[in-house]
C-alpha cells in the first residue's frame, strides 16, 4: 500500500459486524474483532461498534487482551446512555473504552446540553443527519462532529453522487469534522447486491476511496461530483492522502473491504 493510502485508511474502518444486514451474535462479532486486531491489515481496523442497549453483553464478553476502542449508536433515551456511556468506561478502563458515541438528528430539534458534557469527558459526539444538510451549522456552533449516512436496507438508503456531493462541499465550508456509517464495503464505487440474499436486487453503492477523495476535493475545490462517480481506482489515488474532514467510516463487513483492496492491489 502507498504510503499516502495507508495514513489516510490508518484506524480508519470501524466494524459494526453486530447490524443488519449481517447481525452476527456478540461473542461471533467479539471473536471477528478480536481476530482482525491481530491480523496482518490491524492498521486500517477502527473501533468496536456497538447500541447502547448492549453494552452490558459486550462488557460480560470483552477478552481484557488490551484495551479496546468501542464505538457506541444510541438507541435509548439520551439521560440513560449518558449514563450508560460514562459509566462504562469507568468499570473497563483498560479493557474497553467507548470513544464515540452517534445519534440520529433530524436538523432542527433542540441539541441537547449533555452531549458537550459527555464530549468534554473525553467522547466524541455524532449527530447523523439528514442529506439535505439541515442542521450541520448547529453541529458546528455546539462544537461536536457530524455523521452522514450512505447506505442501508433499501435503495432509497442510497444518496445519488449529486445529493452527497453538495452535502461534502457544505461540510466543506463550515470545515464539520465527520464520520460516514453504511454501504462501505466496497472500495470504489459500483453494482452492487443490496444483500446476500438469493432474490436481492441491485443498487449503485459509494466507495470508500470515492468518499475520501471527495472529501478532499470539497476543501481543495476540486471535482467533487466526478470523484463520487468515478469507478477507477487511479483517478481516486492522487487525491487521497491530501488534508480531509473525514475521520472514519463504519462497515458491517472488515473482510470484504480488505480482500477488495488486495484484489486491486492497493495493499
Amino acid at each position: 500500500m502507498n504510503s499516502a493510502l495507508r495514513d489516510s485508511l490508518r484506524g480508519a474502518l470501524d466494524y459494526a459486524g453486530l447490524f443488519p444486514p449481517v447481525g452476527l451474535p456478540m461473542e461471533q462479532a467479539i471473536a471477528n474483532y478480536a481476530a482482525y486486531r491481530e491480523g496482518d491489515h490491524r492498521d486500517l481496523l477502527g473501533s468496536f461498534v456497538c447500541p447502547s442497549n448492549r453494552l452490558t453483553e459486550l462488557e460480560s464478553l470483552l477478552p481484557g487482551k488490551g484495551e479496546w476502542p468501542i464505538a457506541v449508536v444510541g438507541v435509548s433515551e439520551l439521560p440513560r446512555d449518558f449514563e450508560a456511556v460514562l459509566s462504562f468506561n469507568v468499570r473497563m478502563a483498560g479493557i474497553g473504552r467507548i470513544r464515540s458515541f452517534t445519534m440520529p438528528f433530524d436538523g432542527v430539534s433542540p441539541i441537547p446540553g449533555g452531549l458537550k458534557t459527555m464530549q468534554g469527558k473525553g467522547v466524541r459526539i455524532y449527530l447523523e443527519g439528514p442529506w439535505s444538510g439541515e442542521g450541520m451549522e448547529s453541529v458546528k456552533y455546539f462544537g461536536l462532529q457530524a455523521q452522514v449516512r450512505l447506505g442501508g436496507a433499501e435503495q432509497t438508503a442510497f444518496p445519488s453522487a449529486a445529493v452527497l456531493a453538495a452535502w461534502l462541499r457544505r461540510d466543506a465550508e463550515l470545515e464539520l469534522p465527520f464520520r460516514a456509517a453504511a454501504g462501505f464495503q466496497h472500495p470504489v464505487r459500483g453494482v452492487r447486491f443490496l444483500n446476500h440474499e438469493a432474490d436481492s436486487t441491485t443498487v449503485r453503492m459509494h466507495g470508500f476511496l470515492n468518499l475520501a477523495a471527495a472529501t478532499a476535493a470539497g476543501r481543495a475545490g476540486g471535482p467533487v461530483e466526478k470523484l463520487l462517480e468515478s469507478e477507477d481506482p487511479g483517478e481516486l489515488l492522487p487525491w487521497i492522502g491530501r488534508p480531509s474532514l473525514l475521520l472514519g467510516m463504519t462497515a458491517c463487513s472488515f473482510e470484504e473491504p480488505v480482500a477488495e483492496l488486495q484484489d486491486l492491489r492497493l495493499i
